[in-house]
């Protein structure tokens, strides 16, 4: 009721809102920690092949959506959850890292990515270039 008066909107509303923003199944507390939940934490698919790369941009992603910013003027239950699936995101990130291989490193002569081209007389034309 007290999120339902500081959103301004009915105890129905508010409860649809915390239905649809309660962590899965896999996450409730008390679920044993593996696989499933971690996968679950990170919103991938249960059946992921996973990467470094993978759930590194997994849990990015995860950072954007969650960020404390985005939740500073919401309801402190909106916001509590948020922190929850926040934390549970990293916890899920350092846990699935550190049963994958370390990346190997990067060769001393390699090359990253090349100069970006930006040879494009169309737009150079409108923008001057």
């Amino acid at each position: 009721r007290a999120m339902a008066a500081a959103l301004d909107v009915s105890p129905a509303v508010a409860e649809d809102l915390l239905r649809r923003w309660a962590p899965a199944a896999a996450l409730a507390p008390g679920q044993p920690a593996g696989r499933a939940r971690w996968l679950a934490a990170l919103d991938l698919p249960g059946d992921a092949v996973l990467d470094r790369l993978g759930v590194e941009r997994a849990a990015r992603r995860m950072e954007d959506v969650y960020a404390a910013e985005k939740f500073a003027l919401v309801a402190p239950e909106l916001r509590e959850m948020a922190r929850a699936r926040l934390e549970l995101a990293r916890e899920a990130a350092r846990a699935l890292l550190r049963d994958l291989p370390e990346a190997p490193p990067q060769e001393a002569g390699a090359k990253g990515p090349g100069p970006v081209r930006r040879e494009n007389p169309d737009l150079d034309g409108v923008f001057g270039g």
